[in-house]
């Protein structure tokens, strides 16, 4: 994982994303209920903090640190499945609850894995699962969500979009399909060939495909909670509303 980190933040076109799941959600709660009958109780919650921890350390050395954090997001939905994503192959483990055996009887336990053993599966780049799979990794992964496709552009607009400019021809589009951008509305590369109109409420997608820029009705992912970085400078936010002031004699906090 380091190896891989420290490459992104020498190579823009390398990437690694991570989807965890939120400290906060309830699913992270119900999960951590049925795995504390088989491990230390609290242990998902353990095992999180410390992965968080320790990638807060790890990135926290380098340089580019605020786009890498970025592309860590936690998500809020119940756990289906372990994904391990290259370009080359993907492996997929089926989510088993932390347990092989799960239902117990008088004299009797029902194992719900194949012999006992969960299998863990590989699948190829050429292989029909690995786009399914990758499909499936993705739309947990987007912060907002493209819809119905409004209209599409000449690429030569990819320039002012990557500085943060609605240029009258994206306005008139819009205009012509009833849609009035406010002076309000802001634009931002959420990703490589990938930007976000947000107009208070609502949001558009901009995708570059096929050597034009397409533009869509969006939506907020459901799914997403925030990134690493959101989630670390809301806990830096929380430190400093908590610590008293200077001339105050109390301890202060860590």
């Amino acid at each position: 994982m380091l190896e891989a980190l420290n490459r992104m933040d020498k190579d823009d076109k390398f990437k690694v994303k991570i989807l965890m799941s939120s400290p906060k959600s309830p699913w992270k709660d119900q999960r951590e209920l049925v795995e504390d009958g088989f491990f230390i109780e609290g242990k998902l919650g353990d095992d999180l903090d410390k992965s968080i921890k320790s990638l807060k350390k790890t990135i926290g050395k380098l340089e580019n640190k605020d786009k890498i954090r970025d592309n860590i997001l936690f998500y809020d939905a119940t756990p289906d499945f372990f994904l391990f994503i290259t370009s080359q192959w993907i492996i997929f483990e089926i989510y088993h609850v932390g347990a092989f055996q799960l239902k117990k009887e008088i004299d009797a336990v029902q194992c719900l894995g194949l012999g006992g053993h969960v299998p863990v599966f590989k699948f190829a780049a050429q292989s029909p699962m690995y786009n399914y799979l990758s499909a499936h990794f993705d739309y947990y992964f987007e912060k907002n969500l493209a819809e119905k496709k409004l209209f599409s552009m000449d690429v030569k607009l990819e320039e002012s979009l990557n500085r943060g400019i609605i240029v009258e021809d994206v306005k008139n589009n819009f205009e012509s399909r009833g849609v009035s951008l406010s002076g309000n509305a802001t634009i931002g590369n959420e990703e490589t060939d990938k930007w976000v109109i947000i107009d208070g409420e609502k949001i558009y997608i901009i995708n570059k495909e096929n050597e034009e820029l397409n533009f869509y009705d969006g939506k907020q992912n459901k799914y997403h909670v925030e990134t690493l970085k959101e989630w670390l400078e809301s806990r830096q936010e929380s430190i400093t509303e908590a610590s008293p002031e200077k001339n105050s004699t109390q301890p202060q906090p860590f």
